[in-house]
């Protein structure tokens, strides 16, 4: 409805048995004064103008059993703090309508989120102006695509805006599953952000591809120094063909020389995949690197040279053993797992 004229039953809002409720779309929501939803678990906000920074204040707070919130696609032009409190909040989804880099209705606000419960958090958005992110000791898993918007940058530039994603990162810092879009990996890049270190992520998944990303890598994983799964659902090269934009690196990130155990790699597109795009192998004390690969095509992965061609080994590293198993998993689909064992040769 795009009157905003509209308005929802005023009962609505002190219902005490209401559990699960879903709004939507096209018209200002306007919180009245009395609210309070004492039951409601689970609140779903789709494609509706948000009136004030006190009106969205009042309905969040106001839902102190809420568990599941998700905001998709919300007009945002009124908002100047976005702040969200609720004390058993496990799963919270922010989704903008990014759809035009020139727009700013979606980042004039800064965002604060106080949810001590929460285990999962997901967001889609153009940059904020600024992340404030308490108590998110139970974070589990965190999924990160957040855009650049070309009239902000042109104002205040990338190191402002890596501040902000400095702030968002530290916010997140309990996380133990990770999601990151190739044009976030891209906006970290090119704000100079300098993570910090997140001692509890384990499992790495990054919908990177040829255009943007994989410069970023590294510093990536130089941060996350405990990490054991490494899952790139897109595979290293675009279904459009091409290279994509990776320079080798003269130095091995912690995590890669001592705790990495799996990585996972969708839609090998030939053998150009192994001969333009290099990985660095695990290896620190005979430690095991196990991969699992799929491809569309019969690629013969056993072929002696494409070790060379395929893995960067340094100098202090040798080769024990390599193996190439193929099976089948995820409905017929041919994959092939990889065990690679190295020997850190090297005693320096």
């Amino acid at each position: 409805m795009r009157n905003s004229k509209y308005s929802l039953y005023c009962g609505l809002f002190t219902s005490t048995s209401l559990v699960y409720l879903k709004l939507g779309t096209k018209f200002v929501l306007n919180v009245p004064a009395s609210v309070l939803l004492p039951s409601l678990r689970t609140l779903h906000l789709n494609s509706i103008e948000f009136s004030d920074d006190e009106s969205t204040l009042k309905l969040f707070s106001s839902c102190p059993v809420l568990e599941e919130l998700s905001i998709a696609k919300c007009g945002m032009k009124r908002i100047r703090c976005f702040k969200i409190s609720a004390p058993i909040l496990k799963r919270l989804t922010i989704e903008s309508a990014i759809e035009d880099e020139y727009s700013t209705e979606f980042c004039e606000y800064k965002i604060i989120i106080d949810t001590p419960a929460l285990e999962y958090f997901r967001l889609y958005d153009f940059v904020a102006e600024g992340y404030d992110l308490k108590n998110l000791k139970s974070l589990t898993e965190a999924q990160l695509h957040v855009e650049l918007s070309t009239p902000k940058l042109e104002q205040k530039g990338y190191a402002y805006y890596g501040q902000r994603q400095l702030e968002l990162m530290k916010g997140i810092c309990n996380v133990k599953i990770l999601h990151l879009t190739g044009d976030y990996m891209e906006v970290l890049k090119l704000s100079y952000c300098y993570l910090p270190t997140l001692h509890n992520v384990s499992h790495l998944k990054l919908s990177v591809n040829k255009h943007a990303g994989w410069q970023f890598l590294p510093d990536l994983l130089k941060s996350l120094p405990n990490l054991l799964a490494l899952f790139l659902p897109t595979g290293l090269v675009n279904e459009r063909g091409g290279d994509c934009r990776w320079d080798q690196p003269e130095w091995v990130p912690r995590c890669l020389l001592s705790c990495l155990k799996k990585i996972l790699i969708w839609q090998f597109q030939g053998q150009k995949v192994f001969s333009k795009n290099k990985l660095y192998p695990n290896g620190h004390c005979c430690s095991k690197c196990r991969m699992m690969l799929q491809s569309p095509f019969l690629v013969d992965f056993s072929n002696s040279f494409l070790l060379e061609e395929f893995w960067y080994i340094p100098s202090q590293h040798k080769v024990l053993d390599l193996c190439w198993d193929k099976w089948s998993l995820f409905h017929g689909q041919d994959w092939y797992e990889v065990n690679l064992w190295l020997e850190y040769a090297n005693t320096i």
